[in-house]
């Protein structure tokens, strides 16, 4: 489906993801290990992260916050009816995810503020 969302501009079939999977963490990873893990076998997040990214920046938006598409993904699991009763994004991997977007598409170069990380 190709609708727009209230005229946002949010196309709503990247919002139908696959539901991602819970890794099989163990106790003494950093969280830097663990969204390593999880990024690896759910590349999907990533994929639709910056398809909205890239979408609102297209719209011309200059700067976002990493927890508003992350939220919107959240959303999108929940009105799909696939997030219902899947494993569901971890709120610690989102700072995460701006880092590898900003790092990995020169087009959201600087689009997102960062911070130091206070832990690994």
């Amino acid at each position: 489906m190709n609708e727009k969302w209230n005229g946002v501009g949010i196309q709503m079939d990247l919002l139908n993801i696959e539901p991602p999977v819970k890794p099989d963490y163990e106790k003494q990873m950093t969280i830097k290990e663990r969204f390593d893990m999880f990024h690896e076998q759910n590349p999907q997040v990533a994929r639709a992260l910056a398809s909205l990214c890239l979408q609102q920046k297209k719209r011309g938006l200059n700067k976002w916050g990493i927890q508003a598409p992350y939220e919107i993904l959240r959303w999108g699991q929940i009105i799909s009816g696939s997030g219902l009763e899947s494993y569901k994004l971890p709120n610690e991997f989102a700072a995460h995810y701006s880092r590898l977007l900003m790092e990995n598409m020169p087009a959201l170069e600087g689009f997102f503020t960062v911070k130091e990380l206070k832990s690994p």
